[in-house]
């Protein structure tokens, strides 16, 4: 282990490039470059350059058929050695091979940025950069998938399947079910109301209680008192009420309830609304 230390240490002194395989990366391999010119590998996925540049310096692609490139491939100034004050890193295909049919270089200056390169064929790469500070977003209407920033789950129940309320009391309305993570939750809760009702007091609540409306005053709870007010003045709709954005951490699978509550008198009140959580990290 000494040895290999060592060997390490003097590697990154000299400038050479040191590949990292996946097992020793904490959760991705990485491949640190010095102030030295670099020929890519077909197995390298994130190359960082490690020592501030002094001048330009060419990093060879490897072949875009060769194997084993099965994903693009990264260029990472994670430490901010590009660009600014440094020079930069020119990525130069290989003979024959061109970068969006040009056979021409790239120049990488982005100090803090990406580059990321993946072949399209057997002789042409494509790339895309992104500046520090900027995370590239779709350019479709697509889903985010499971697990990733931007997941959107949603859980709604209509008028048609409203539920019916009973005064002084707290009725869950929808749920939806989230993944460990960092997720920002909103709620809509809407009241279809008979025309002899009146309403004293709505409320909507998120949390991860069933059936129990939150504390008054916090975040996930939204609250409006009113004085006998008819549903001729509410509307045969009611109002809506909206909760959040809620912030909502969780560290293992937990469910999040819309909860409505209502004080009236006379005749009916039904509730209905939905959720929305989106994945935030």
């Amino acid at each position: 282990m000494k040895k290999l230390l060592v060997a390490l240490g003097l590697a990154g002194s000299l400038g050479l490039a040191i590949a990292l395989p996946w097992a020793w990366a904490t959760t991705l391999p990485i491949t640190y470059v010095g102030n030295a010119n670099y020929q890519m590998l077909n197995s390298d996925k994130n190359i960082v350059p490690n020592v501030a540049l002094t001048t330009n310096r060419t990093w060879t692609l490897p072949y875009a058929g060769g194997t084993n490139i099965t994903s693009n491939i990264d260029i990472i100034d994670a430490q901010g050695n590009i660009g600014g004050a440094n020079s930069c890193i020119v990525i130069a295909p290989q003979s024959g091979d061109t970068i969006n049919g040009s056979s021409s270089s790239i120049t990488f200056c982005g100090t803090y940025g990406k580059f990321s390169i993946f072949p399209i064929s057997g002789t042409n790469w494509t790339y895309s950069v992104v500046a520090a500070g900027q995370l590239a977003g779709t350019t479709t209407n697509d889903n985010a998938s499971a697990g990733n920033v931007g997941e959107f789950i949603t859980a709604s129940k209509n008028l048609a399947n409203a539920r019916q309320a009973t005064t002084n009391s707290s009725t869950t309305i929808t749920s939806v079910a989230l993944t460990p993570g960092d997720w920002d939750c909103t709620g809509i809760m809407s009241q279809s109301i008979s025309s002899t009702t009146t309403v004293q007091a709505l409320s909507a609540s998120l949390g991860g209680t069933d059936g129990v409306i939150g504390t008054q005053g916090t975040d996930g709870v939204t609250t409006e008192q009113s004085t006998e007010v008819s549903a001729i003045l509410y509307g045969a709709n009611g109002r809506d009420l909206r909760v959040g954005p809620v912030r909502e951490s969780l560290s293992g699978n937990t469910t999040i309830y819309l909860v409505s509550g209502a004080s009236f008198l006379t005749s009916q009140l039904w509730t209905y609304g939905d959720i929305r959580c989106r994945r935030a990290r």
